[in-house]
């Protein structure tokens, strides 16, 4: 990965490539190829916006041999500076799923479209907010 200043604006990019076990007998190693690029640009002196777009592309997802499917997550924030060391900051974020992983356990509860109760899965994709203030000591 890396990132470059263009102006006033920072753009950055990287790319992973991993491999795991998630078979129930060895069978099959899911492989991830994960990119994501962005920039963030600072408006004034106090605020600065950043936008990114991640893109997972799986194969064998779970373990399963031929299971492939993508996650995808948009994200748009603001950090508002009150001082040095203390800011606000506002993001919004949109997750989506596509083929093996609309039914991949792991993927939908960690975007809270599975019931853990009832096992009942709610869609493939989410959109959430995030509000915080940030201290740095």
């Amino acid at each position: 990965g890396g990132n470059y200043l263009l102006g006033t604006a920072r753009v950055h990019a990287h790319y992973m490539k991993a491999q795991h076990d998630k078979s129930a007998g060895g069978a099959s190693r899911q492989s991830d190829a994960v990119w994501a690029f962005g920039v963030t640009y600072p408006l004034t002196p106090a605020l600065t916006l950043r936008a990114a777009y991640y893109r997972d592309g799986g194969s064998d997802v779970g373990g399963a041999s031929g299971r492939d499917g993508t996650r995808s997550t948009a994200l748009l924030m603001g950090d508002y500076a009150l001082s040095k060391r203390t800011s606000l900051n506002m993001g919004v974020f949109r997750n989506g799923l596509s083929g093996a992983f609309t039914t991949d356990p792991t993927s939908l509860s960690v975007l809270g479209l599975i019931n853990p109760t009832t096992k009942a899965i709610s869609g493939s994709s989410s959109t959430g907010v995030a509000v915080g203030m940030t201290h740095r000591f």
